[in-house]
């Protein structure tokens, strides 16, 4: 290297040296808040909520605005929100709760976790309101509830207990429910039976289309089926002899005779007559007077006069003529007029 190469060298060097030396020193290190900034990030990672607040502050006050302050503050805001909510639900104070969110709403520090608790707490009071309206009487009443209270199952259907307790009310709304069909079906069949009895066939057959537009798939249609192909149904349960009766009653004149044997031994089967249809089956099978006078007395006790028919038979049986030859009766007092007739010409 040459003289000359080392004196550009040396110069180089100085010229650094004396630009090093005129430069503004570096700021001190700033360990408070360095140690701020630390210690909220600890306290947010250990969901320490209110020691992350206070260390928050301490950074604002370190190092004036800041983004990380402003940001990591509203997150723990809406974390301290979340949780205070959480503390209102487990206390089941839903009016608590709704005030809570509609005054952090206000403020406008509400997020979607807060969002999220007030659909939960909609959801749960109609939880309740469902909850205190039971037990329920009608089907109408609980299915309106249900598809009411269905509305949140985006919430609640996440919960085992919520989707059991829903599954048991759709089976107490299935169990209404035909609990209320049944005793439709049993007022039909009450004004039918009544109808034909007194011979009020207008009646009968009104009864007989509201309860078909009703119920259409009721046993008693079938019945009518069986009856008029010249068949029996199977053995009646305990809650279809009523109806047997009435079909029988309503098919009496258009069975052969066995087809009525038939009919009277299913219903001796089931115990005997139960209704005043089953009465008039078994008088029309046995034709014994004893038969037709029980069944005058309970109809007279239901307020129901009988057809002209049931008073031919009866005065039939007493020896005074043919059935279809008496004169037109449809009560009680005019069957007893039959009656003493037909004694005096027998006498």
């Amino acid at each position: 290297m040459t003289i000359a190469n080392y004196m550009n060298l040396f110069a180089l060097c100085a010229a650094s040296a004396i630009y090093g030396c005129r430069r503004p020193a570096a700021p001190p290190y700033d360990n408070q808040q360095a140690k701020a900034l630390l210690d909220a990030c600890e306290a947010i990672v250990e969901d320490r909520m209110e020691d992350a607040m206070e260390a928050v502050d301490r950074l604002d006050e370190s190092a004036g605005a800041d983004d990380f302050a402003s940001s990591a503050r509203l997150a723990i805001e809406r974390k301290m929100e979340f949780a205070k909510a959480d503390l209102y639900l487990q206390q089941l104070d839903l009016q608590g709760l709704k005030e809570f969110i509609a005054l952090s709403r206000s403020k406008g520090t509400a997020g979607a976790g807060l969002d999220a608790f007030a659909g939960l707490s909609d959801a749960l009071a109609e939880l309740s309101l469902f909850r205190r309206r039971m037990p329920w009487e009608k089907s109408a009443d609980l299915k309106a509830a249900l598809e009411s209270l269905r509305r949140h199952d985006g919430i609640l259907a996440a919960s085992v207990t919520y989707r059991d307790f829903v599954a048991a009310q759709e089976l107490s709304l299935k169990e209404l429910e035909e609990g209320e069909a049944l005793v439709r079906a049993g007022g039909y069949l009450g004004r039918m039976e009544a109808a034909l009895v007194s011979g009020d066939l207008q009646g009968f057959h009104e009864a007989e289309g509201d309860f078909r537009r009703d119920q259409p798939g009721h046993a008693y249609f079938a019945m009518l089926e069986t009856l008029s192909a010249g068949s029996m149904p199977g053995d009646l349960k305990k809650g279809d002899v009523q109806a047997f009766e009435v079909a029988s009653s309503a098919k009496w004149n258009t069975l052969s005779e066995d087809a009525r044997k038939g009919a009277w031994g299913m219903l001796e089967r089931s115990g005997g007559p139960q209704g005043v249809c089953g009465m008039l089956v078994k008088a029309m099978h046995g034709g014994r007077l004893e038969d037709y006078e029980a069944l005058f007395a309970r109809a007279s006790g239901m307020g129901l006069g009988v057809s002209r028919d049931i008073a031919a038979s009866y005065a039939a049986l007493l020896g005074g003529g043919r059935p279809g030859q008496a004169s037109p009766c449809t009560g009680i007092t005019e069957v007893i007029g039959i009656v003493k007739d037909t004694k005096e010409k027998a006498k």
